[in-house]
């Protein structure tokens, strides 16, 4: 998990603009309990492309935030 969290990051610093980047990160985070970064990366994520507000309800990976109520 923290691999591909750093491959992400890194990744994510060459293409910020990459909304399926962010939103992996936010699932990252959202499994790791950082539910503040997880929420950042998929609000960005959503930002940058609507239709991942759908899969932000659906993800199981993001169901921490969901639990928390931090997903809109």
């Amino acid at each position: 998990l923290e691999t591909a969290s750093k491959i992400l990051t890194d990744a994510a610093s060459l293409h910020p603009k990459d909304p399926l980047i962010q939103f992996n990160l936010g699932c990252y985070a959202a499994q790791r309990g950082d539910l503040t970064t997880a929420q950042t990366y998929v609000r960005r994520a959503i930002e940058l492309d609507h239709d991942l507000e759908k899969l932000a309800h659906q993800d199981p990976d993001l169901e921490p935030l969901r639990q928390a109520h931090l997903i809109d």
